[in-house]
């Protein structure tokens, strides 16, 4: 597997005696562009830092070893094993494919393979959801490999997918609660009154599944009055602008093109989970209420893994080093995430001794976002200083 990395020397003359991996998530998120574009978040702090970023499995740079299957099928995989089984073929019968090979455990094996090779002894982490969730394996197995993290919005990468699935479906709902609400509230609000019941009808009618991945994209970082009224112009006939933020969603480029981060999803999200665990997840989906239904994609990408062959190397399987609660992470999350919910990052802070902040935002992610997280994540980083505590 050839795999690209990316490296950012800072101005500082101890700069390269501080290798900082990063990885911005995804799965599929663009490595390269995060290295290049670190200096945003941490404008000044950053030049002490040598920034490196690897092109992990998981990468959108290696979508040609994903899926080239339709969107539309992989959207609708969850309604039709049919579709399902149309989206697996096409990673299954790509010769470059990854599917299989590209398990969060293979990743965690070439990020300390790079770090031997680039000769350090321990590196320091950033990572954004599931760049966080790596970091978390990552502290987890090689410990000593990592001087200090900083995660944000993490998922344990030992809870079972069913259950974490579950906590995503509530967290939505909570979240979706609180928008109906804040419009409920807006007099400008074009979805009011019985906001609520009218974003169940256009979902309910939307064969697409546009309105849903329309208003799980908007979830995503709280831009309800684009989300608001796109949904009314999808009432009165003009679904444009809804099609528009669920090709987003979809990773599909405004020239029709993909960004390859759909199919890198895939190819890593079955390459980290069983059968019977991807099983589970269906069943949830399945015996929700719609109203509770995971919004988006749902179900459908463990649909298809079902259709693939199972994986050698599931994430279940990893096994945490004792002086993993040693190691020096800082867990971020915000309190209105409905991608990682906020109380599974801090279940993991927990159950590992690791610090956790929590901020007030309904929104995923913090880092970058938020100027107490980006604070507390520097000060972590370049002080040395990870103990951040707020219930």
């Amino acid at each position: 597997v050839e795999l690209s990395v990316y490296r950012r020397v800072g101005s500082d003359e101890q700069a390269s005696q501080r290798p900082l991996f990063v990885h911005p998530g995804g799965p599929g998120a663009d490595v390269k562009s995060v290295v290049e574009d670190i200096a945003r978040i941490f404008p000044t702090a950053i030049e002490k830092f040598t920034v490196i970023g690897l092109s992990t499995r998981g990468s959108s740079e290696n979508a040609a070893a994903g899926c080239s299957g339709l969107l539309s099928d992989l959207v609708q995989a969850q309604f039709d094993v049919n579709a399902a089984k149309r989206y697996a073929d096409s990673c299954a019968q790509n010769k470059q494919s990854l599917v299989g090979d590209a398990s969060t455990r293979a990743t965690i094996e070439d990020l300390e393979n790079l770090r031997k090779l680039l000769g350090y002894n321990s590196v320091m982490f950033l990572g954004w959801s599931y760049g966080a969730t790596l970091g978390a394996a990552l502290a987890m197995t090689y410990p000593k490999s990592v001087q200090r993290a900083v995660l944000d919005a993490p998922a344990d990468p030992l809870q079972v997918p069913g259950d974490f699935f579950a906590q995503r479906q509530l967290a939505q709902s909570k979240n979706i609660e609180s928008i109906v609400t804040e419009c409920s509230n807006d007099p400008q609000c074009k979805l009011a009154p019985n906001t609520f019941g009218r974003i169940q009808n256009l979902l309910a009618s939307d064969v697409e599944n546009s309105a849903s991945l329309a208003l799980e994209r908007m979830l995503y970082d709280n831009d309800l009055g684009t989300l608001f009224t796109a949904l009314f112009e999808a009432e009165e006939g003009n679904w444009a602008q809804v099609r528009a933020i669920a090709n987003e969603r979809l990773g599909q480029i405004a020239n029709g093109d993909r960004s390859g981060t759909m199919s890198s999803q895939v190819v890593v999200r079955c390459s980290d989970v069983s059968h019977e665990e991807a099983k589970q997840v269906m069943q949830r989906q399945e015996n929700a209420l719609p109203s509770q239904q995971l919004l988006g994609l749902g179900a459908s990408m463990y649909a298809v893994c079902m259709q693939l062959p199972e994986t050698r190397l599931p994430l279940s399987t990893l096994v945490i080093t004792p002086e993993a609660s040693q190691a020096k992470v800082l867990v971020i999350a915000s309190s209105g995430d409905s991608v990682i919910p906020t109380w599974s990052s801090q279940a993991l802070a927990t159950k590992l001794s690791w610090s956790f902040l929590e901020v007030d935002q309904l929104r995923h992610l913090a880092v970058g976002y938020n100027t107490v997280a980006t604070d507390a994540a520097l000060k972590c980083l370049a002080l040395d200083d990870c103990n951040e505590s707020k219930e």
